[in-house]
């Protein structure tokens, strides 16, 4: 499928960050190019999952614009490629399981979201926290509760779409983590790989999927920081990493 897509208009929505405006018009794409009426939870996803190609495509972004979008898409396809799935098989799977309807949208003409579609925006903001709403946050929205086609897409896959949600989430966290040390403290953090497979452990021993991630990355993450900071040593370093050591995992100076 080709693209079409008015590049300016993404700076006009503050709610969502560029990457999240941008797969919610290739979602409508996908919808009037499967003779849909309305941009389905499906649609969504294809939009989230067909930013690399559209990124591919784009011709008028400036170098910053450009790694913000190509980082949200990493982002979005490393949640698949963790549960051994990639990007062009779920979009090929999906796509064929939506089909074709008979509706046709004409050239130039809105297509609305069903409200479901509605429903998730609406979760991924209230995930946000007041902040612009990524593609994270929409992906673990479409999972929390997701359509019959994203269901059993993903049981085809034997995965469960609360592996998609956790995994989501644990990335959205810890980028957050991440992202307040480095507000905070001026400091580098990173996350070993260790370190993810510890916190997805701790969260998948909860049914309680946001509580029990967020209480991981406090735990593991954002209180050791914290107390660091306190205690003065976090000056000493600049670089950080959160890592599996001996059984545990521990924030020490990655220099």
């Amino acid at each position: 499928m080709t693209y079409h897509l008015a590049f300016q208009e993404l700076r006009t929505v503050n709610e969502l960050t560029r990457a999240a405006n941008l797969a919610w018009k290739i979602g409508a794409a996908e919808a009037a190019g499967a003779r849909r009426p309305l941009i389905d939870n499906a649609q969504l996803l294809l939009g989230l999952l067909s930013l690399g190609k559209a990124l591919a495509a784009a011709e008028d972004l400036d170098d910053a614009e450009r790694r913000e979008l190509a980082d949200e898409c990493v982002t979005i396809e490393g949640v698949f490629t963790q549960l051994g799935l990639q990007a062009v098989s779920v979009r090929r799977g999906l796509r064929q399981r939506v089909g074709v309807g008979s509706h046709r949208t004409a050239p130039g003409a809105s297509i609305s979201r069903t409200d479901a579609c509605k429903a998730a925006f609406a979760r991924a903001a209230a995930l946000s926290g007041g902040a612009p709403t990524s593609c994270l946050h929409l992906l673990v929205a479409l999972f929390e509760r997701p359509d019959p086609h994203l269901d059993l897409m993903l049981r085809d896959a034997a995965i469960r779409p609360d592996d998609v949600a956790r995994e989501a989430l644990l990335r959205l966290l810890l980028r957050g983590a991440v992202r307040t040390a480095r507000a905070r403290d001026a400091v580098e953090l990173t996350i070993d790989a260790g370190a993810e497979s510890v916190l997805r452990g701790r969260a998948a021993e909860s049914r309680d999927l946001e509580p029990a991630l967020r209480q991981a990355v406090s735990q593991l993450v954002e209180q050791p920081l914290a107390e660091l900071s306190r205690t003065g040593k976090i000056g000493k370093h600049r670089r950080w990493r959160v890592a599996e050591d001996q059984g545990g995992v521990y924030v020490i100076p990655a220099d």
